[in-house]
């Protein structure tokens, strides 16, 4: 493929800076273009993987837990006797999910 082809335009110091940059051992001084090319694209692929594997864990980790739900509001009043005020400020103290369609009139 062209990544070959481009690996084995570049110099053979830069091919070692490259493996080295990547974590892989220092080749030996005799070591040929080729060895170095075929190792860099090994070193490359290993980084690759680990990245993946890495965004997978941090896709699939746990939701932080959920806060716990209020205690509920018990003065020992009769719902019916209270406020419209009274009632909404209470359904707010739950979440405001719960006051989603209170907006809209029957039919």
């Amino acid at each position: 493929s062209q990544d070959v082809v481009d690996l084995h335009v570049l110099p053979e110091d830069e091919l070692r800076r490259r493996i080295e940059a990547l974590g892989g051992p220092p080749p030996e001084p005799n070591a040929g273009r080729f060895y170095l090319v075929a190792l860099l694209r090994q070193l490359a692929k290993a980084a690759e993987a680990l990245e993946q594997q890495a965004a997978e864990q941090v896709e699939t980790a746990p939701a932080p837990p959920a806060p716990p739900a209020p205690e509920p509001i018990n003065d020992g009043r009769d719902p019916a006797e209270l406020s419209a005020a009274e009632l909404k400020r209470r359904l707010r103290s739950y979440g405001e999910d719960l006051l989603r369609g209170l907006t809209e009139k029957s039919e």
